[in-house]
Formats: C-alpha cells, structure tokens, sequence
C-alpha cells in the first residue's frame, strides 16, 4: 500500500447505528453474481473465478497489483505481454458468477508458491476498482456487482473517507481516544496495527503486556505486539484486540492523521462493502461481532518453518511460553504429542502461513519431541 497520502478527516455519517439489519443489496440493484461461497484462512479470502474461461481461485485482497501465476497461465494456453525489461502481464476477462468485470483486467505474472490451498490468481485493486464488492464475512459469502447498477443495501451507512492512490481509509478511535484514520487492508491478517507516532504521543506500551513477533515479511524486522484494551468502528465496540505496533521503518511516511491500520481479523467479523466508483464504503459489523468468541490470539509465541518432514524453529517471542518452555532458533522437531509432524498438517493449531502452535485455550499443553530426542513441554498462555 501507498505511504504517503493527502486527506481530510474522516467522520461516521451521523445516525450511523450500532447494529444495522442488512442482508442483500438494493431490489433495484442490476445484475449481480448473486451470493458466492468464500474460505476464510488466518491471512486470505478465497473466491471461485473463472480466467479467460478458465475456472480458478483467486485471493481478493486491496491495496495491492492484481497478479496471476505463471504456471496457470502457461497450463491453460493464456496469451501474455513480454516485453523487455518490464515484468509479464496479461490482460484477462475475469467473471465472478454470472457477472464479468467490464474491462479486461490488467495482471503482473508471478512464480507458482504452493499456496495451500493452491491460489491461481491474487485479485487487486483493478477489481475493486471494475466492481462493486459486497463481503459478507459473519456468513463467508461475497457478491459483486456493475458499479453503475448497485443501491446499497437498506439501512446501511456508508463510512465517509477521502482516497488517494489505491487506499481507502475509516475512522475508527481505540480505547477512547480521539477518532483517527485506519487504512482498510484485506492482506493483513491483524486485526488492527497501531503506527509508531500514534501510540508513542499516547503511551500505549507504557505498563502494557507486550512481546515482539517475527516480522511478516523477509524484510520486515521484528514488530511489537500487544493487546488493544477497546476499538471502536462503526458505531460498536470491540474489545480485547490483539494489535502490532509497527515502528516507522515498517510503515513509512503517513499524514499525521492516520494513525494504523485495520486487517483482516477485525473486518472478518463485519459485512464490508467496497464502492470505489462511487467512493463509498460500508462496514457493517455482524449481530454478534463485540460479543463473540474472543479474537484469536497467539498464545505460544513459537513460530516453525515446515521441511520435509519436519519443522524448525525459526522465532521464539520474548516472555512466552515458548522462551519458557526452553525452545532455541534452530531447533528441529519431529513429533508434537508423539505423532509425526506430518500427521499434524492442517490441524487447528497449525496455520498455513507460519506454523506457529497458537489460536488455543490457555492452559493447552504440547509435548515437543526434538530431532536430537530432547523434549519441549509447552503449556499455551497469555503473555501479551
């Protein structure tokens, strides 16, 4: 996403309420793909997509370059533009049920990465900006429409926001502080992310439970994380959110009005919807997204790296059970509860992006059994 933007301050429309009654578009609405099944991962939205004819996944995700997989491409005869010292595009059709975007859809070309489950095409900026796009996360459903012919649904408000670039942002306040800009970013699987001027001016890691995480990217350095007392987003209240505090070097340059960032973990309790066209967005929380299951927590602090057959440790967050625990970078294990590592894949406490032993009970304990035949035992907590 873009760093560096210009904007006024966003407000919620007043009489905006706590819990709108919404469930389809507009009667008057044209031609939709009508109500799509999507998979929801810790840090992806999945969504059926046919390319040039051609049926295939796609990860949605905004404030990014629409891309496509080289191998899809290839294995489905797909024509693509290689011109020198640039990077391959292709131009595609791309229809979502029985709506296609009404320009070709302009998309970078990537190398194959063994997504589980496989992704054939990531779905950018260049779709939100074709189409309306209606996510209903609370029933994992999403509908797209032609800009052109969408009403919003009844009773729903939209959030005032000012754009630039490819980025939209809402207002939102945290722990009752004053209302603040808060980038909308699907790709990040956090549920909110404070940037380092906002939470400094306010002291928010002054006396608070805090580790460090591994950094999300290969270039990205280790981020502080800590729990978000309240946020408050469209009118409800949403409480004990775990956060990450990225510092500068992560974030860039901002205006001083923005003040974070809001991901996947918070938006997946709500109904959002993207109107590029008109420059509207809707963000509805669901009938029980403030009372609902505690938002999932790291509560491990131990992140592995698959192998083949095994898993190495390549992180372990300060003051977890995992440091408790006695775990070192490096180590290698072979079983966890004396079943092999690959029975375990695709089990709850396994995620597809890192590994990690987390999203658990507190007071859940694993038997780690080391490659050197040592023995780990790790019993899961809050430690942040």
């Amino acid at each position: 996403m873009k760093k560096v933007f210009t904007f006024i301050l966003v407000t919620l429309i007043a009489g905006q309420a706590k819990s709108q009654s919404v469930d389809g578009p507009s009667s008057k609405s044209g031609p939709s793909s009508g109500w799509l099944p999507i998979q929801i991962t810790t840090n992806r939205v999945l969504v059926p997509v046919t390319v040039d004819g051609h049926p295939a996944t796609a990860n949605l995700v905004n404030g990014i370059t629409t891309r496509i997989d080289k191998d899809f491409i290839d294995n489905n005869n797909i024509s693509f533009m290689n011109t020198p010292g640039q990077q391959l595009q292709a131009s595609l059709s791309l229809q979502f049920g029985a709506v296609t975007a009404p320009q070709p859809i302009n998309a970078v070309l990537y190398g194959h990465q063994n997504s589980n489950p496989p992704v054939d095409i990531i779905a950018g900026d260049e779709v939100f900006k074709e189409l309306v796009v209606d996510i209903d996360f609370p029933n994992q459903r999403i509908a797209f429409y032609h800009p052109d012919t969408f009403i919003p649904p009844a009773g729903a408000t939209p959030l005032v926001y000012k754009q630039d670039g490819d980025s939209r942002a809402a207002s939102a306040s945290i722990e009752q502080g004053p209302p603040m800009f808060y980038w909308v970013y699907m790709g990040d699987p956090a549920a909110i992310s404070v940037y380092q001027a906002y939470s400094t001016s306010h002291g928010m890691l002054q006396g608070r439970a805090n580790s460090i995480r591994m950094g999300g990217g290969p270039r990205t350095p280790p981020e502080t994380i800590a729990t978000v007392n309240q946020v408050n987003l469209a009118g409800t209240e949403f409480n004990q959110v775990p956060g990450v505090f990225p510092d500068d070097s992560v974030t860039g340059a901002h205006p001083a009005e923005v003040a974070g960032h809001i991901g996947l973990g918070l938006l997946s309790r709500c109904r959002v919807i993207f109107d590029y066209s008109h420059d509207c967005l809707y963000i509805i929380p669901g009938p029980q997204a403030a009372t609902k299951a505690p938002f999932p927590k790291d509560r491990s602090g131990l992140v592995m790296k698959k192998t083949k057959d095994d898993y190495v440790v390549r992180y372990v967050c300060p003051g977890s059970p995992a440091m408790k625990a006695g775990f070192q970078i490096g180590d290698t294990v072979i079983q966890v509860n004396n079943q092999l590592m690959p029975a375990l894949l695709g089990t709850a406490w396994q995620t597809a992006a890192w590994g990690n032993v987390h999203l658990t009970d507190v007071g859940t304990t694993y038997i780690f059994t080391l490659k050197d035949k040592s023995v780990r035992k790790l019993t899961t907590a809050e430690y942040f």
